[in-house]
């Protein structure tokens, strides 16, 4: 957050930045020259102060600030919640998926919840002879959640609302036969940054993070969510070497072309 006026420091609050990002934080506000605060208070004079985390869940800013001329919230684009929330994002799909069926088959049977609950509850009555007592079918994600947080596992419905209550999120059909890494579920992630809609300017990072889960998948146990979830801030509390939980994009290759796939 920036005001147009005499500047003669920057500041970098992180008090709202997430743990496993604080380190990096440091490192490039030292780059700059910037400081770092933790601090619950606004800009001071000749400060520009610069707020990294959910500007919304900033309860000591006056978000009427934002209005001014000179300032600005980065990292956000008006109309982008279509992307960033799951419910609006699973509306979107859908829609695509009923415009191109061809280009997007690749998007699960999702349910809006707790809006599609009895419609969801059907499906699960007229599929009932595919519970097998214990393997999650369907995966909860909270709405405005990130980093794992809120997701459930559950193979019937009946478990839902004890599990989740009536918070706001999709659930969608899980997948039981993905394809594993040595036993352990894996995700490919692959990072772009937007820097203008009109014209289109997207920029692409080169170095693709391949993420692993710490338990190997195919137990029955639903407390071992660290078998189901790749992401890292999860998994990082289940062991402390970086090394078994990331693979390198040499490595992927090398076990896809093994399995027969062909990365590019």
């Amino acid at each position: 957050m920036m005001q147009n006026k005499e500047i003669t420091k920057t500041t970098l609050n992180i008090k709202q930045a997430y743990p496993c990002t604080t380190e990096i934080l440091k490192r490039v506000a030292d780059q700059f020259g910037w400081e770092v605060t933790t601090e619950d208070r606004e800009e001071r004079s000749g400060e520009q102060l610069i707020y990294w985390g959910d500007v919304q869940k900033i309860d000591y800013v006056n978000k009427q600030f934002f209005d001014k001329p000179g300032s600005f919230i980065i990292n956000y684009f008006h109309g982008f919640v279509a992307v960033e929330k799951k419910i609006d994002h699973a509306i979107a799909l859908r829609t695509m998926t009923l415009l191109f069926s061809k280009h997007f088959d690749f998007f699960l049977k999702t349910w809006i919840y707790p809006q599609e609950y009895k419609s969801l509850s059907l499906e699960t009555l007229l599929n009932e002879k595919e519970i097998d007592g214990g393997f999650p079918r369907f995966i909860f994600k909270p709405d405005e959640e990130s980093r794992a947080n809120g997701i459930e596992l559950f193979e019937d419905t009946v478990y839902i609302f004890d599990k989740v209550g009536a918070k706001a999120g999709v659930i969608q059909t899980y997948l039981n036969n993905p394809l594993l890494w040595d036993g352990y579920k894996f995700d490919i992630r692959s990072h772009f940054v937007v820097t203008s809609l009109q014209p289109l300017q997207i920029y692409y990072s080169p170095r693709t993070m391949i993420r692993v889960c710490t338990e190997k998948f195919g137990s029955t146990s639903k407390q071992k969510k660290m078998q189901h979830i790749t992401n890292i801030c999860f998994n990082v509390s289940n062991t402390e070497d970086e090394t078994s939980f990331t693979r390198d994009e040499s490595e992927l290759q090398e076990m896809l072309n093994q399995k027969g796939y062909k990365w590019a």
